[in-house]
């Protein structure tokens, strides 16, 4: 009779890594950690405005960290400005 060998007990969760500087533009996963927010909810509020971001040469997203805490801090509401 063949027998599994035993797992150990799995340790404490990994911790997340730490946000980009705020000196830095943040890209999607930055921008999903400090949200509490999964990627593709991120790709999907940046898409329909909801999120304030920065289109990077047509397809590439970056978020401006202080602008991010400014709408959560506004209770998520995004800031008027015209369309890049």
């Amino acid at each position: 009779m063949l027998v599994a060998p035993r797992s150990e007990p799995a340790g404490p969760p990994a911790q997340p890594a730490p946000l980009p500087p705020d000196e830095e533009l943040w890209d999607v996963h930055a921008a999903a950690q400090f949200l509490k927010r999964s990627v593709s909810w991120v790709y999907h509020r940046a898409e329909d405005g909801s999120l304030p971001v920065r289109r990077l040469g047509g397809w590439g997203l970056r978020f401006i960290p202080g602008e991010l805490r400014a709408w959560v801090e506004s209770g998520g509401v995004a800031p008027v400005r015209p369309r890049e």
